[in-house]
């Protein structure tokens, strides 16, 4: 009999019918609702960017996106960085990571055409992670669940992020990268973890390698997270050893 039960537990239609019915609980919460109407807008706005020529279909991008496309094109034909293959390497984008990840897209079995759609997917993903992002952001500084939910909603359908995002600029990744590293960032204050060390270090690098000026955020987080973790330590140190760093009997 026990047997039975847990053999009917672990079958992988209850497994299947569970995943379901967890997905359906959370597709009619409040942040499932605004998570499914901002991928309608998304998929919306990207088939609204597409064109037809010659009976094919075309999915386009801002022009300095397809510049990256471009070289993401060369390098993902075996030509390397370069504008063209058979060319000397030049430093034409500034997205280097971002432009790798469009040459892996290159390997996708879709239509050329369809190449910029994947891109804009791409871009939708990150956009609902740094709605999500955002709104755990709001929860640590203190904001009610509404307030939460009105932050998720907002960053999910902001038209400047969303506009740049799809259309293929790495808006979309260095935002999500960003808000959550906050997140992170503060939650390592709170209680300080090895782990979360590491998450915020592979941030950073993955940073710089999508935008190289991200540098100039990591430099304001990473000050921040001195400073307020400093001014902390000093709350909470016994007062007879905070001023012993400048007390007579030390110099």
């Amino acid at each position: 009999m026990v047997a039975n039960e847990v053999r009917s537990a672990v079958s992988p239609s209850n497994a299947m019918s569970g995943a379901l019915s967890s997905f359906r609980e959370w597709l009619y919460s409040a942040p499932g609702v605004i998570s499914a109407a901002a991928t309608l807008f998304y998929l919306h706005f990207m088939v609204r960017g597409s064109v037809t020529f010659d009976g094919r279909t075309y999915f386009t991008l801002f022009d300095d996106a397809m510049i990256s496309m471009k070289f993401a094109k060369t390098l993902a034909s075996g030509g390397g960085f370069t504008w063209n293959p058979g060319e000397r390497p030049i430093e034409g984008i500034t997205n280097p990571l971002w432009t790798v990840w469009m040459a892996i897209l290159h390997f996708a079995p879709v239509p050329e055409g369809y190449v910029a759609l994947l891109v804009g997917l791409s871009s939708a993903a990150c956009l609902i992670a740094t709605a999500f992002a955002a709104r755990e952001l709001a929860r640590r500084l203190g904001a009610t669940e509404n307030i939460s939910l009105l932050v998720l909603a907002i960053v999910a359908f902001y038209y400047p992020l969303v506009f740049w995002s799809l259309r293929g600029m790495e808006t979309g990744v260095l935002a999500c990268l960003m808000t959550w590293a906050m997140v992170l960032a503060i939650d390592q204050l709170d209680a300080p973890t090895e782990e979360r060390n590491y998450k915020l270090a592979a941030i950073a690098v993955a940073l710089v390698w999508v935008r190289q000026d991200a540098v100039v955020f990591i430099m304001v987080l990473t000050g921040f997270v001195f400073v307020v973790g400093g001014m902390r330590a000093l709350r909470t140190a016994p007062p007879c050893s905070r001023g012993r760093w400048w007390s007579p009997s030390h110099s």
